[in-house]
């Protein structure tokens, strides 16, 4: 595994999705039936009919190995030699050609170009049907036809014949070689494989081979060396670079590796382009290579056999410990006499050497990672060819550098990166260990703030990749000095890291070394307990995995608690200094002792985490030790009087205070009087603070305070206070945290119940109109109320007159807010208000006592079944389930709320109560607005539920359609009950078999007329005026009222209305008849093609106008003139000069008729 993301086990499944394979889970089977299609494809005749089709379609099926091609390596032989044979036996169709060259190009995406190229056929005609089909002059070719061309050249150029006797030119290599060379221009694709096909022409072994190297250099090194930035031509000149050093022999390329270097070292180090800056490092180290000795030296360290046995051995076992297989062949800390002047003597060019090694250790702290990683990998490749000296050197160096920059973070994931090689390749001697361990430990724990977020998950998981190399590289005799220090700083970073790829890296990190080498304690429960599943999720690591682990080891206890303490409770991320409070009182509380002095801090995210892991660490133990109680009680007061609470973060530490002030009173630690009016001082400046999360905090931590300290604080002059406050202020968040202080000092007064009472009214004053304080108003009312100590009030006049029962009073106000339907910028806020009265409504009605007070509990029911039919699941949810809880005090209701996953299913449950006396009004004022509502799912949820009522009542339609003009009339003007009424009513008009009195009909079109005020609900009465059209026989008054009803939409002045009721309109007659809607034939006719032949987005002229309204009969006065086109356009519209109608006019739309 050469990277740090392969320390992970890989546990993602492949989610790509593709129409063209059934099954798209990435596996063997799947593989299997792709390569099966690919191959029926190219069996397939219809292929050579639509090459391009068939090619898109098994790219399609290929594609969905990206992340898995080694699963296509069973087919990979057979389908290469398949495309092959397609594309050189319709060589003169080049849309065959184009599209199997697709294909190939397609393989070598997922699977890889070396390994693709290995499997092309490379025969002497193979060769020569490539090189004529590049080197033709034709129309324009597809880049991927000259890439899969030039993957086949690459492959088939290493033919063991003289191409003199293949090729029809006179230096085929220099042929060959110049056309490579034309590819090296082009973008990345194709200038990789114009590179891989450049490094095999000269790596054959042709008398000419050194003139074609220097040609090759010639026409290179100026674009190298060439200090002008990044662009194609140049980095495929520096691809083929390092191809020509990566495949030509070391003997070719040795006597030109300086003038190579010296190419590279020429350009500038901080070229902007990320990718010239890693190809110079791949250049660099592969021309180093060259200059360096071609022979691994005997000084390096060298384990053995790596398996796990070693860690698996049991007495008795005939199995030989690596140690000793192992130990003749590790060093004993001496040089060979005269090792390192032999070094010296067989490098080639000591000083270039050395300005590439510098290069590449200056490559290190590059800006970017893969720079960094190119780099690293070449220093170990380096220093595998020198001496020990030398190599000790660039270690040294490696730590120099890592110790000088503390604070850079890419100095030190390059660094930590290089440390990783050089231990993968055994170049740290055993003894060094001593300064790797630190290091490593430091790297783990590496973050630096950078203003609102810091940097340093690459350094620690390139630092868990070190801790990896290290398990595997060395024996369990060279780690054992060092074992539980490793441990112990890998397990709090694979528990308490913020990041889940650094966890589960070093999750896998302690696996490998606790696997290999049993040197960690308890490593196996460990590992099986924080392993790859287990910390993948931040809070269950912190709450769950990380106290399992403590509970394993005191030394991974003690390091646990450390972390927690020095880099957590502070952290810059809220989060995780909310989990870290948590997770430290759950594996040692009795440290809060570690985190009061730090709970005056300078740093804000310092002083908020200590605050809060103090609170918690208190909640947990129950008490304050004696030695605590003096700082611990002062802490709050010494935070609000040094000004903390001022600021940025103050709201955060007015929460955190709060939860400490809670945590004080609930382990019942003795306070003075003064003491506590102080902290109670503090809790009510909190709550009056305007963010909702401060002032929950505070109300929990006033409950706690009024609880422990209730004889000591002044609580009656309290509520007088908040009650006036309540009743005479106008400053929302004031008036909020009083009234939820108010359900917690319990003190049901009739001045305290009528505050209340009307702060949850949802008709206020504008500068007083606040959801948030209506739902704690419902909270702090129904606590009030439910004491046993509430006495009866009279309640305001919109309750009714006399004296009322708490019990009574409560219910009522519940009720009431469950008609809450405030609406803001946020969405429906009134909701909140309705599920806080449905939390509080079933004890209410529970505690009902006496038959005068049945209708109250009707009218509770009635809404609650209400509420259950409307469209926001939540409120469906929490309706369903107090439903059930009173159930048992309706018989009607008993058998059909039953179960509790049934209110996924509530409108199709209470249909059948649509034709109810008691509760048909309350199911279909629900339905409706589910059914008209903009939720498709929910709309189409309850329509079904409307015709399945339909289906099994007769005369329901009639019902509903009176039931409608009641809720039009009791919600005049409210567009959020009108609008989906009329989208819901003419659904039901529009049931077969529907039969309505003819009065019902004009009383719907009267207040279709008359809640048609805006746009919006104009639009949306449209399809009613037409389902209203087939009952014009059943009266000539209806005929004419819907007749007029329609032509005032169809002259309306916006086009778009005028555009919706003449589609509406056509779709409607053309479904009906002409006896049907009262017309006779010919008017039928002429009617349908009058709308059908006027373009209704322009304004139509008097003369089309006048033809309809003769068609349809429509006479407007006593004296039997019909209505002209001015007269039905709104005469408060004012024409412009152009004579078309303005913006102006459309915003009056708006809001008037």
């Amino acid at each position: 595994m050469d990277a740090p993301a392969m320390l992970v086990d890989s546990a993602r499944a492949d989610q790509d999705a593709c129409d063209d394979v059934p099954d798209c889970a990435v596996s063997y089977q799947s593989a299997r039936h792709a390569a099966t299609q690919v191959t029926d494809l190219l069996r397939d005749d219809a292929f050579a009919g639509d090459p391009a089709a068939g090619a898109e379609r098994a790219t399609a099926l290929l594609s969905a190995f990206q992340e898995h091609g080694e699963l296509l390596d069973a087919y990979l032989p057979d389908l290469v030699s398949r495309i092959a044979s397609l594309l050189t036996g319709n060589k003169q169709c080049p849309p065959i050609v184009d599209a199997c060259s697709l294909m190939i190009y397609t393989l070598c995406n997922v699977r890889g170009a070396s390994t693709v190229r290995q499997l092309l056929p490379h025969t002497v005609a193979d060769l020569t049907f490539v090189t004529d089909y590049l080197g033709a002059k034709r129309d324009p070719v597809p880049w991927t036809t000259q890439y899969a061309l030039m993957q086949w050249l690459a492959v088939c150029v290493l033919v063991p014949f003289q191409l003199e006797t293949i090729l029809p030119y006179a230096d085929p290599s220099r042929a060959l070689l110049d056309l490579s060379i034309t590819y090296l221009c082009r973008p990345v694709p194709l200038s990789s494989a114009a590179a891989a096909c450049t490094a095999r022409i000269l790596s054959r072994s042709d008398p000419m081979a050194n003139d074609r190297m220097q040609q090759f250099l010639q026409r290179i090194l100026p674009i190298v060396a060439d200090a002008n930035d990044a662009n194609d031509e140049c980095i495929g000149a520096m691809t083929a670079l390092v191809q020509v050093l990566k495949v030509v022999p070391r003997d070719r390329v040795q006597q030109y590796a300086p003038t190579i270097a010296d190419a590279c070292l020429a350009r500038d180090t901080l070229s902007s382009s990320v990718t010239v800056r890693k190809l110079s490092m791949k250049i660099l180290q592969r021309a180093g290579l060259s200059m360096m000795p071609n022979s691994i030296p005997s000084w390096l360290y060298n384990r053995g056999r790596r398996s796990l046995l070693h860690a698996l051995t049991w007495p008795g076992s005939s199995y030989k410990p690596v140690d000793e297989v192992s130990s003749a062949n590790s060093p004993k800390g001496d040089v060979t006499p005269g090792a390192y002047g032999l070094v010296l003597d067989k490098i080639y060019d000591l000083v270039r050497v050395e300005s590439i090694i510098a290069r590449l250790l200056a490559g290190l702290s590059d800006a970017n990672t893969v720079v960094r990683w190119s780099s690293a990998k070449g220093i170990g490749r380096c220093t595998m060819r020198l001496g020990r000296q030398l190599a000790d050197d660039i270690v040294s160096s490696v730590f120099d550098n890592l110790r000088s920059e503390p604070y850079n973070a890419d100095v030190w994931h390059g660094g930590l990166l290089c440390l990783a090689e050089l231990i993968r390749r055994g170049l740290i001697l055993p003894e060094r260990l001593h300064e790797v361990i630190p290091i490593v430990v430091d790297g783990l724990v590496f973050e630096r703030s950078r203003g609102s977020h810091a940097v340093g998950v690459h350094v620690r998981d390139s630092a868990c990749f070190v801790a990896w190399s290290l398990g595997r590289a060395y024996t369990a005799t060279d780690l054992a000095g060092h074992a539980l220090s490793l441990a112990c700083a890998l397990v709090p970073v694979a528990v308490f890291d913020r990041d889940v790829n650094v966890r589960r890296a070093a999750s896998a990190a302690f696996q490998e070394n606790a696997g290999r080498h049993g040197l960690f304690p308890e490593g196996i429960r460990v590992t099986t307990t924080a392993d790859y599943a287990s910390v993948g999720i931040v809070s269950n690591s912190f709450k769950r995995v990380a106290p399992a682990v403590a509970a394993i080891s005191d030394a991974y206890r003690h390091s646990l608690v450390r972390h927690l303490l020095m880099y957590k409770v502070g952290h810059w991320d809220l989060r995780i200094r909310l989990l870290s409070g948590d997770a430290l009182s759950l594996i040692d509380p009795a440290s809060c002792a570690d985190v009061i002095p730090r709970c005056l801090s300078d740093d804000i995210s310092e002083r908020h985490g200590a605050i809060h892991a103090l609170s918690c660490c208190i909640r947990r133990l129950g008490r304050v030790p004696d030695e605590l109680q003096g700082p611990v009680r002062n802490l709050p007061i010494r935070v609000e009087t040094g000004g903390m609470f001022k600021g940025r973060g103050s709201d955060m530490l007015r929460s955190a205070v709060c939860a400490l002030v809670e945590s004080i009173s609930a382990a019942g630690m003795p306070l003075a009087s003064r003491t506590v009016e102080k902290l109670h001082a503090i809790v009510i400046e909190c709550l009056e603070q305007p963010l909702q999360p401060v002032q929950l905090s505070a109300t929990s931590a006033l409950r706690s305070v009024v609880l422990q300290y209730s004889r000591q604080l002044p609580l009656d002059d309290l509520v007088d206070n908040s009650v006036h406050i309540l009743e005479t202020s106008l400053n929302v968040p004031l008036v909020r945290g009083h009234c939820m202080a108010l359900g917690v000092y319990n003190r049901p007064t009739a001045r305290t119940v009528l505050a209340l009472i009307k702060a949850t009214l949802p008709v206020q004053p504008d500068d007083r109109l606040d959801v948030e304080t209506r739902v704690q108003g419902v909270h702090s009312l129904a606590s009030l109320l439910s004491l046993e100590c509430a006495v009866a009030i009279d309640p305001p006049a919109s309750f009714g007159s006399g004296h009322t029962e708490p019990s009574n009073l409560l219910l009522q106000v519940l009720v009431k807010a469950l008609d809450d339907y405030a609406i803001d910028s946020r969405g429906d806020v009134g909701s909140w208000v309705r599920l806080a009265a449905m939390e509080h409504i079933a004890a209410a009605i529970e505690r009902i006592q006496g038959e005068q007070h049945l209708p109250l509990v009707e009218t509770a029911m009635q809404a609650l079944v209400k509420q259950a039919c409307e469209k926001l699941d939540r409120i469906r949810e929490a309706a369903w389930g107090t439903l059930m809880q009173v159930s048992s005090k309706c018989q009607t209701l008993c058998s059909i709320v039953m179960q509790p996953e049934d209110w996924v299913h509530s409108h199709l449950r209470l249909a059948p109560l649509l034709g109810d006396a008691v509760y048909g009004k309350h199911v279909f004022s629900g339905l409706i607005l589910s059914a008209g509502g903009q939720t498709v799912s929910v709309s189409k949820s309850a329509l079904r539920a409307i015709d399945s009522a339909l289906d099994n009542a007769d005369n329901l339609c009639e019902t509903l359609a009176i039931r409608s003009i009641a809720l039009f009339d009791d919600h005049q003007g409210d567009n959020r009950v009108t609008v989906p009424l009329f989208k819901t009513l003419g659904y039901v008009l529009t049931r077969p078999n529907c039969r309505i009195h003819f009065r019902v009909v004009n009383d719907i079109r009267k207040r279709i007329i008359r809640e048609s005020r805006t746009i919006s609900s104009r639009i949306a009465s449209i399809p009613l005026v037409c389902a209203l059209l087939q009952f014009n026989a059943l009266h000539r008054t209806v005929r004419d009222g819907n007749f007029r009803c329609v032509m005032k939409l169809l002259v309306h002045r916006f086009p778009r209305i005028r555009s919706v009721m003449a589609e509406s309109l056509y779709s409607q007659l053309v479904a009906l008849d002409a006896a049907t809607v009262g017309l006779d034939e010919t008017q039928f006719n002429a009617v349908l093609d009058i709308v059908l032949g006027v373009s209704w987005l322009e304004c139509p002229d008097e003369e089309q106008i006048a033809s309809l309204q003769t068609s349809l009969g429509i006479v407007t006065n006593a004296s039997g003139a019909r209505l002209s086109q001015t007269k039905l356009y709104d005469q408060s519209s004012t024409l412009s000069d152009n004579g078309h109608y303005c913006y102006s006019d459309f915003v009056s739309g708006l809001s008037h008729p």
